[in-house]
């Protein structure tokens, strides 16, 4: 069968499945009546340019430490520094966003983090996962077959992932960390929980999940890994519209990219 009509076929069989788990995720309830809030769109504007300032921070910051310190841009120290000085400031700019949200505009109840119990939320969010696994391996074989056909060549991989080709295992258990535990939790709070909440409040779901979709795919490196995480940002948002449950997503979310970095390791051997 010539690759063209495979590709097609995939394609088509990608399409019809994700439409399978949006039907899927969209019957979810909310377990708990969930309270409503005064989170609107000018809170989630600030919230968004605040991530992208912290970013910048951080990336600067990163820069003059490793010069400091004589560390290459390309090593996997670099890599730490980075991870560092990310999530200190991400964290730091989270609990001043709860204090004073936790005041009256946004309480926890409002941001999904008791919408249901932890292990029912920890059962979701692995069932969410399993629905969308199918589509987490079929999707970046179809990027990757399109991005040949139009350019002659596979896109690149991220920096994280060509550094996991060569780390130590110090380097993979940060890596680790980092991808399955500290960028889940930020990312989901940060997007859906504190952005895409204030946008429903001011503007309806459906532009809230796509102005969320489209900012979490935005933030990532790589046009190639952009649109690989469209359909998942997609249902993320989705689903956290429909059960208002944080801690559903971000399971779903760590698992995702736990899987993607067991697939990162394995592949270098």
């Amino acid at each position: 069968m010539p690759g063209y009509i495979l590709a097609v076929l995939c394609a088509i069989g990608a399409l019809g499945y994700l439409f399978i788990v949006l039907r899927a995720v969209g019957a979810f309830r909310p377990l708990r009546l969930v309270a409503p809030s005064s989170w609107t769109a000018r809170h989630s504007v600030g919230i968004f340019f605040l991530y992208l300032l912290l970013m910048a921070a951080a990336a600067v910051l990163s820069a003059e430490t490793a010069h400091a310190l004589n560390i290459a841009d390309s090593s996997g120290r670099y890599l730490v520094v980075q991870f560092a000085f990310t999530y200190a400031l991400t964290a730091v700019a989270i609990v001043a966003v709860f204090f004073v949200a936790s005041r009256g505009a946004l309480p926890l109840e409002a941001l999904g983090f008791r919408s249901a119990s932890f292990a029912t939320s920890l059962k979701r969010g692995f069932a969410l996962f399993l629905l969308y696994l199918p589509m987490q391996i079929l999707i970046p074989f179809l990027i990757g077959l399109a991005w040949n056909a139009v350019t002659g060549h596979y896109p690149e991989e991220q920096e994280a992932v060509r550094l996991i080709e060569t780390a130590s295992p110090a380097l993979l258990a940060v890596i680790a960390v980092a991808a399955c535990i500290l960028a889940p939790f930020f990312e989901e709070v940060i997007f859906r929980a504190f952005i895409q909440r204030g946008l429903e409040t001011t503007f309806g779901p459906g532009f809230a999940i796509v102005i969320t979709t489209a900012l979490f795919c935005g933030i990532h490196e790589g046009i190639a890994a952009k649109i690989a995480l469209v359909p998942l940002a997609l249902i993320l948002s989705l689903a956290y519209h429909r059960s208002r449950d944080i801690v559903a997503n971000i399971t779903f979310h760590a698992l995702f990219n736990a899987a993607s970095l067991v697939v990162a390791v394995l592949s270098r051997r």
